[in-house]
């Protein structure tokens, strides 16, 4: 299967993602090779030289590497699911500051009900969207 010609920042957020999730899996040389090229921007020609290795030998392990690590995923779904997790955690933060402002504002007797009853709303929207995704996945 082809893949699209990628855009070299996205992939080189996705190989770093990748590596964090699945580099454990990977050789110690394909470890290592990523790291340098995704991670500490080094080109293929610089690892090749540092490890007397060709450019060549240096591209194979990067590509096999990340197709390795592509196919863990696509298999385990860490990535997404972690994604996920994260979104919720963000909802749920969200929500919280907001319960806070309220709090605030009830402390401070800033008795606005219309503002307080927009900000409860939201609340139970961002913990309702949260809890959705958590039912989902199930």
């Amino acid at each position: 299967m082809a893949r699209e010609q990628a855009d070299p920042v996205d992939e080189t957020v996705e190989a770093a993602r990748l590596l964090d999730f699945y580099g454990a899996m990977l050789t110690g040389r394909q470890r290592e090779f990523m790291t340098l090229h995704y991670c500490e921007d080094m080109s293929f020609g610089e690892i090749g030289e540092a490890f007397s290795v060709s450019r060549q030998a240096v591209h194979d392990a990067v590509r096999h590497g990340l197709a390795a690590m592509r196919e863990m995923d696509a298999q385990l779904g860490l990535l997404e699911d972690f994604s996920q997790r994260r979104e919720r955690h963000i909802q749920r933060m969200q929500a919280l500051e907001l319960l806070r402002e309220a709090r605030e504002s009830l402390d401070a007797q800033e008795w606005d009900h219309e503002a307080l009853k927009r900000q409860m709303d939201k609340v139970i929207m961002l913990l309702a969207d949260a809890r959705d995704t958590d039912v989902t996945e199930a």
